[in-house]
C-alpha cells in the first residue's frame, strides 16, 4: 500500500517538517488492513536522502510490516535501503532504461532487496504484448545476472489508466502469462493498481501485488 507518499498533503507536510505523527498514523492503518509491504515515497517534496531515511526511521518503529522504498532517484533509494533495520524491502522501482538498470539494481544486491521492474524504457509506456514481454524479459535477464533470485524480481506490465483500458486489459493480462513462463519458479508480478485512476482528482492509492 502507498499512502505514505508526499502526493498526499498530510504526508507532504509532514515530510517538510519532520512531523512524525502523520506518518505514524498511515503505517498503522495500513498494517492494520494487512498490507504485505508499505510503499514509502518522498516524491517531489524532497530530494534529500536524509529525508527517505528520516520516513523509513519513523516507519519502522511504528509497525514491523516490510517496506518498500520508492524513489526515482538512485541516491534516495541508497539512503532509504541503508536505514532499514533487515527487514525485507523491495526497491520501487527500475525500468528497462540500462541507465537506471546499471543503477538500481547493485542496490537490491547490495542491500538483499527485491525489485520492481516497470516495462518501459526510453520510448514510454508500451501498447501492444509484445513490446511489454521484450522490456520485462530484459528487466528479468538483467536482475539475474546482477545477482537476484527470480523470487526477488516483480515484473510490472504497466496498466493504463481506465480511459486507455478497452484493449489494454487484454494485453495486460496476455504478458503477464508470458512473465510467468520466463523461469521456474517464476518471477512475481506487480500491478500499479492506481494506474487505473491516475487522472482523477482523488487518486484511489494502491499497490497491487498479485502473485
Amino acid at each position: 500500500m502507498e499512502r505514505i507518499n508526499a502526493g498526499f498533503k498530510d504526508i507532504g507536510r509532514a515530510i517538510r517538517t519532520h512531523d512524525p505523527e502523520p506518518v505514524r498514523h498511515w503505517a498503522r492503518e495500513q498494517a492494520a488492513c494487512g498490507a504485505d509491504y508499505l510503499d514509502l515515497n518522498i516524491g517531489a517534496v524532497s530530494k534529500n536522502p536524509a529525508d527517505m531515511a528520516w520516513l523509513v526511521e519513523v516507519v519502522q518503529e511504528t509497525v514491523s510490516t516490510p517496506l518498500c522504498i520508492d524513489s526515482n532517484h538512485p541516491d534516495v533509494l541508497r539512503a532509504g535501503l541503508e536505514a532499514l533495520d533487515g527487514r525485507p524491502a523491495i526497491v520501487n522501482s527500475t525500468t528497462a532504461e540500462d541507465e537506471k538498470l546499471e543503477k538500481i539494481l547493485p542496490l537490491a544486491v547490495k542491500f538483499q532487496a527485491a525489485v520492481i521492474g516497470v516495462a518501459q524504457d526510453e520510448r514510454g509506456s508500451p501498447q501492444d504484448v509484445e513490446r511489454r514481454v521484450e522490456l520485462g524479459a530484459k528487466i528479468f535477464m538483467a536482475a539475474t545476472e546482477a545477482g537476484l533470485t527470480p523470487d526477488r524480481i516483480f515484473l510490472d506490465p504497466v496498466l493504463m489508466p481506465l480511459r486507455f483500458m478497452q484493449d489494454q486489459a487484454i494485453k495486460v493480462l496476455e504478458a503477464i502469462r508470458e512473465y510467468r513462463i520466463l523461469s521456474d519458479p517464476p518471477p512475481h508480478i506487480s500491478v500499479g493498481l492506481s494506474n487505473i485512476c491516475s487522472q482523477t482528482k482523488e487518486k484511489a492509492s494502491l499497490l497491487g501485488l498479485l502473485w
